[in-house]
């Protein structure tokens, strides 16, 4: 026998206020879904605008040091092409350290010629940017090395390098190294002593002979070594010369003969100054990006 079941009017409305909850709880969840992924994008697009004003602000903020980067290796490749190493020790005192060449063959203006046709005609075409170089002040046959304000270096490409003070840098003493061709006959040391004492300890060395001379000599007046060969000599100066267009005191030069190539090693210590920078007097002009430069090429900061 069939037996009916009745449903109860109270589940039927227990039945009805439950589709109402469920309706109340899918609008609740829809109107959170559509908050929560508005949230989301309004989020994403602020971080893609923050990251975007972020790499904006990194690649203009980074311009200069590629400049600067730019600056030292093109110091570097100068410092190269004249054969020039420098180096700067400071501590209780100042001691700088030249290694290089006097050579009276055109090779370096020859060199430094098409290093400048190379930049400006090929180079700086391809790295971006407006920029030229001004290689002036070295195609007049000589190169000048400042060390900061208070030291410089002029090197006569066919003949001589000088080094001097410009200000107050005063030496203490003088290891000098020279390697040559050749054979010399005699040498003479004529030393000035007295007033400011530096110590010298110079070794030469050609084909032929060797030599060292150890002294104390003054930096306020003039020692000179005159070292002689068939037709002509070589010479080294120091203490009191003209340089720089002045007659100034703790002056180093070095003369060679004609034809001859010199290897120097020279280090000089200094009463404690402040070398930096170190740059060549050559001028690199930039225009990228907003930034407008003019930068000596410095080897050193």
């Amino acid at each position: 026998m069939n037996k009916k079941v009745k449903i109860s009017s109270s589940f039927k409305q227990n039945k009805s206020s439950n589709k109402g909850i469920f309706s109340k709880k899918g609008f609740l969840f829809t109107i959170s879904v559509i908050f929560f992924a508005t949230t989301l994008l309004l989020y994403s697009q602020s971080y893609l605008s923050v990251t975007s004003i972020s790499e904006k602000n990194i690649i203009i903020s980074a311009k200069p040091f590629n400049s600067l980067a730019l600056v030292d290796d093109l110091a570097f490749d100068v410092g190269r092409i004249l054969g020039i190493n420098v180096d700067i020790n400071s501590a209780e005192s100042t001691r700088v350290n030249l290694v290089g060449q006097i050579s009276s063959t055109p090779d370096t203006l020859d060199a430094i010629l098409g290093y400048d046709s190379f930049l400006n005609n090929s180079f700086f075409a391809r790295v971006g940017g407006s920029k030229s170089i001004d290689f002036s002040g070295l195609l007049d046959g000589e190169s000048e090395l400042f060390f900061g304000n208070e030291l410089e270096a002029d090197y006569l490409y066919s003949s001589s390098i000088v080094i001097y003070p410009k200000q107050n840098a005063t030496m203490k003493s003088i290891d000098l190294n020279i390697i040559t061709s050749g054979v010399h006959s005699a040498y003479s040391f004529s030393p000035s002593v007295g007033g400011q004492e530096i110590q010298l300890n110079l070794k030469y060395y050609d084909d032929g002979n060797a030599f060292v001379i150890t002294s104390v000599i003054d930096a306020n007046s003039l020692s000179t070594l005159t070292v002689t060969y068939a037709g002509a000599n070589t010479v080294i100066s120091i203490g009191q010369l003209i340089a720089g267009g002045a007659s100034r005191n703790s002056v180093i030069k070095i003369v060679a003969r004609p034809s001859q190539r010199i290897t120097y090693e020279l280090g000089v210590d200094y009463f404690k100054f402040n070398p930096y920078p170190v740059f060549w007097n050559i001028v690199l002009r930039n225009q990228q990006g907003g930034v407008d430069s003019n930068s000596y090429l410095t080897l050193m900061r």
